[in-house]
């Protein structure tokens, strides 16, 4: 099927995906593009013919970006008419003339409607954890579906599909309808939608440069007690990461070795590419013993799976004469002290090797940069969460999924008691212009000797923060309190 698409006239594009086909024909008459179409179709359905495939125009669509006349001519496969779709389905997704994807946002928010189901039901015998992880499963992975064709439209993404993301972590948390997205989320330890989208677009756009190296164990790295022979040359690695830069350390060599990486490279990249380099700078016609103090390195290279380039390069510079050890980092074995030493001054050191970052080193930096932007932008806001938590990590989850719903209400300041008059018929309470939440915790008169009695003192800072004999002591306090049940 790769014969059609080999010479393709100007403006003509073909695309196959599975067992689909996607033929894109550009031009600036609909007559002319029409034609060019239904050359390329015509190529197409002759070159299936002949190696066997049979393809039935009642199976296929074309759809027009700009105004369809009723008496255009058709485009025919096979002598029959391929009917016209306005939004035709293409691998799931609902195209539209203009490619606003708005239409395919508003089925998936059609679907994912009885989906909500399952996380409360989960949610009902399960912590919170286990909730949210049941509403990534279904509705994180239908909400991103080829977001790498969705993403044209992020707003239009956010403004449809963010209220059902949104909602499900709502019901993950046992929160009330009316609480704010923002504190929501923060509470629960996860991204608001618009923040999630641009992370998962950004992992997929780099997802084609993973690969993966076979299921073979390359190597069977020894104890250091095997090299006994002082027929191997003995070569010692390192690597490092500071605040100046990322830099490796090669001993044992001639000459010793230090070389920089690119400030996006974590701490294994620079282990593993000093071992990779160690392996290429060794003495071919003796055996060599390689010696590192990174065991994750080790067993990334053992498992014969690894994703990473510079594991997979190691793999294949994988010799007989080269064995791979563990030795204990910094416990003054020399030629160890001498590879950190050379890892220290790699910042100075004019070669910088390898001038790529792996992928897994670039998603690991925009989830960092991305995660430290919504807090930058979480702490901009001034509600009553943010007094409580500055940042959206995860905090210890109440093994007791009641006890977790109970304070989460409290933190994001959204509960059955301060917010009963905005919803039935009751008076008006006299902190309704203060927060409700701070007032009962904090400032009370009513209930300030019972606050006393449990610890229950400082800012709503300290009372709703994260110490578990914090948690224990609120709790005991609402029950007290006759608050317990009215949260």
């Amino acid at each position: 099927m790769n014969s059609p698409f080999t010479a393709l006239p100007g403006g003509v594009y073909g695309f196959v995906y599975a067992d689909d086909i996607i033929l894109v024909a550009l031009g600036k008459t609909n007559p002319r593009t029409r034609i060019s179409l239904q050359a390329i179709v015509n190529a197409v359905g002759r070159s299936a013919l002949a190696t066997g495939f049979n393809m039935a125009a009642t199976k296929c669509a074309i759809s027009c970006s700009t105004y369809h006349p009723a008496n255009a001519r058709p485009s025919r496969l096979n002598d029959t008419v391929i009917p016209f779709r306005k939004k035709p389905v293409v691998l799931g997704i609902t195209l539209d003339r203009k490619l606003t994807m708005i239409p395919h946002f508003r089925r998936l928010k059609k679907d994912c409607q009885s989906r909500k189901r399952t996380i409360c039901a989960h949610h009902l015998k399960n912590n919170r954890r286990a909730a949210l992880n049941v509403g990534r499963s279904f509705i994180h992975s239908t909400i991103f579906y080829e977001i790498e064709m969705t993403c044209r439209n992020l707003d239009g993404l956010s403004d449809i599909l963010g209220p059902l993301y949104h909602g499900a972590v709502r019901l993950a948390s046992g929160l009330l309808p009316s609480t704010p997205a923002e504190a929501a989320c923060v509470e629960a330890g996860v991204l608001l939608c618009r923040w999630e989208t641009a992370r998962v677009a950004f992992r997929r756009a780099l997802s084609f440069l993973e690969k993966t190296s076979g299921d073979e164990c390359p190597f069977s790295p020894p104890p250091p007690t095997c090299i006994k022979s002082s027929h191997h040359t003995q070569i010692f690695t390192d690597g490092s990461k500071a605040n100046d830069g990322v830099r490796a350390g090669i001993s044992g060599l001639r000459n010793g070795l230090s070389f920089r990486l690119p400030l996006s490279c974590s701490v294994f990249s620079a282990e593993a590419a000093a071992i990779a380099v160690g392996m290429i700078k060794r003495p071919t016609d003796t055996p060599a013993a390689i010696f590192t103090d990174s065991l994750s390195v080790l067993r990334d290279v053992a498992s014969g799976t690894s994703k990473h380039p510079f594991v997979q390069a190691i793999e294949t510079l994988r010799d007989p004469l080269v064995t791979i050890c563990l030795v204990p980092g910094h416990s003054g074995i020399k030629g160890n002290t001498d590879a950190d030493r050379l890892a220290l001054i790699g910042r100075r050191a004019r070669t910088r090797l390898p001038n790529e970052t792996p992928t897994i080193d670039i998603i690991r930096e925009f989830n960092t940069s991305v995660q430290n932007g919504f807090t930058n932008h979480w702490r901009r806001s001034r509600n009553h969460t943010q007094k409580i938590k500055g940042s959206a990590d995860t905090w210890t989850e109440q093994d007791s999924q009641r006890e977790q719903k109970i304070l989460s209400r409290l933190r994001v300041g959204h509960t059955r008691v301060t917010i009963a008059h905005t919803v039935s018929s009751e008076p008006v309470p006299e902190c309704a212009s203060c927060n409700p939440v701070e007032h009962l915790l904090c400032n009370c008169r009513e209930l300030e000797d019972l606050r006393r009695q449990y610890g229950l003192t400082g800012p709503i800072r300290d009372i709703l923060s994260n110490d578990p004999i914090r948690k224990e002591a609120l709790l005991l306090f609402l029950k007290d309190a006759g608050l317990y049940d009215r949260i």
